[in-house]
């Protein structure tokens, strides 16, 4: 089975898309709100593990985090006088990396 998995992939996989994705590299995007009021968090705090650059959010809460390699991030955000929270292991890939985050 593994052979024929093998074979298949090779028939069918185009070796220069193969390529593309080992190169890519993606965003990360999202909102802060305050969970109960829905209202932006300016300034906000975000941490992606394993990076040593941190991001605010702007004036809307939004923030855009570019040049990530494909993989498993575990995501630190945080405001003054607000729980800090972690999502683990999201997943970026070539789907949407769109986050949506309320802190209490």
């Amino acid at each position: 089975m593994k052979v024929l998995t093998f074979v298949l992939f090779t028939l069918f996989t185009n070796p220069m898309e193969v390529e593309l994705m080992e190169n890519a590299t993606f965003s990360l995007s999202g909102i802060v709100v305050e969970e109960d009021s829905g209202e932006p968090l300016t300034g906000a705090l975000i941490k992606v593990n394993g990076i040593e650059k941190e991001y605010y959010t702007d004036f809307e809460g939004r923030f855009n985090i570019e040049a990530l390699i494909p993989g498993s991030y575990d995501i630190e955000i945080s405001y003054i006088s607000f729980e800090s929270t972690t999502l683990k292991k999201i997943n970026l890939d070539s789907r949407n990396n769109d986050l949506f985050v309320g802190l209490r």
